[in-house]
């Protein structure tokens, strides 16, 4: 039903203002009944509609502005792991490895070594670090440490041979890094925040627009509910 369609008919306005014990032919008493009968099923039913979308807009802002779910389960879930540790582990210890065991001989002055060094280093905390479960704690270690990798400039020339193998456990631990940076903000950005906030805002400000009549025509028919109670009414057979 539109609120057109809810608005009283001058029927219903007339019965409004007459006097109680008014004998009423039972035609018009029925009508006036079934009509508000259902004009109140239609009114709670748009009143219930309004707050089921209100309630559906504040969940999904509140959940990308302070996450129920798991984000970090969610995200290590998706590439085959139990936990970001697990994610990150082979990679860190592998990386570890090759750098605690590069020939004595190789050439320090290399491009490619100097920025391997710097980064063993600098981007590469203890696992104990991601044995967390916090995503507030992750996102912002891992922000650092993006920050901290994409500040330097990669080596222009050809890596030597001895390093290959160290640069490929550091690309794959960027990349486990990255992959996680780029799920939390495809789902959990400012930008996603600004836009569920705007739309909770608007959905809460529609609910009130369109319930404040609503609640005052409820009142109404409750009103008239109550009233025609008291009412007496002729049945149809007592007019013939």
């Amino acid at each position: 039903m539109s609120p057109a369609t809810m608005i009283p008919t001058l029927y219903e306005l007339a019965f409004y203002q007459i006097p109680e014990g008014q004998r009423l032919p039972d035609v018009v008493f029925q009508t006036i009944r079934r009509g508000v009968a259902s004009k109140m099923r239609d009114i709670h039913r748009k009143i219930n509609q309004n707050k089921l979308k209100y309630v559906k807009a504040f969940n999904q802002y509140t959940n990308v502005l302070d996450p129920q779910r798991d984000i970090l389960r969610d995200f290590v879930f998706v590439h085959g792991y139990t936990s970001l540790y697990e994610m990150l582990f082979d990679s860190v210890v592998s990386f570890r490895h090759e750098y605690n065991t590069f020939p004595v001989d190789i050439d320090e002055g290399n491009e490619w070594f100097t920025y391997l060094e710097y980064m063993n280093f600098r981007v590469f905390p203890v696992m104990s670090t991601w044995d967390v479960h916090d995503y507030h704690t992750v996102i912002h270690i891992v922000r650092g440490i993006m920050y901290d990798i994409n500040r330097i400039p990669v080596p222009g020339g050809p890596c030597p041979e001895e390093l290959v193998v160290m640069r490929s456990y550091f690309l794959s631990y960027r990349k486990h890094l990255e992959n996680f940076l780029n799920f939390f903000e495809s789902r959990y950005s400012s930008d996603t925040v600004f836009m569920k906030q705007k739309k909770y805002v608007d959905t809460y400000q529609k609910r009130t627009e369109s319930d404040r009549p609503l609640k005052l025509l409820l009142e109404f028919y409750k009103g008239l509910k109550a009233k025609y109670r008291h009412y007496m009414y002729i049945p149809s057979v007592m007019l013939k």
